[in-house]
């Protein structure tokens, strides 16, 4: 199932698959342009990063959950470079 999700600078929109241990990249047209297999089967959130925002971010969780186990990476944050792609610059929270 769907979980956290965030933007390219392409318009593209990043979708943890939790339960399904994948992030699925879709086209603004709602078609898959891509996935990316993570080690984990219950990947929660993802997020761009780094000093040119070309690094996604994955979170995942690190205990049994919906009788899935999280396996030995579970709870690790995943740092998933080389995509092609650069994310948004998201604005800061002003209070």
């Amino acid at each position: 199932m769907p979980d956290g999700a965030t933007v390219d600078a392409e318009g593209n929109l990043w979708s943890a698959i939790a339960g399904g241990g994948k992030l699925v990249c879709y086209k603004p047209d709602g078609s898959v342009a891509r996935t990316v297999e993570v080690p984990v089967p219950i990947i929660t959130s993802v997020m761009f990063g780094g000093d040119n925002l070309d690094v996604l971010y994955a979170t995942s969780i690190g205990m049994k959950i919906l009788d899935m186990e999280p396996g030995p990476e579970g709870g690790a944050l995943f740092a998933i470079r080389g995509l092609g792609v650069k994310g948004k610059p998201e604005p800061r929270f002003a209070g």
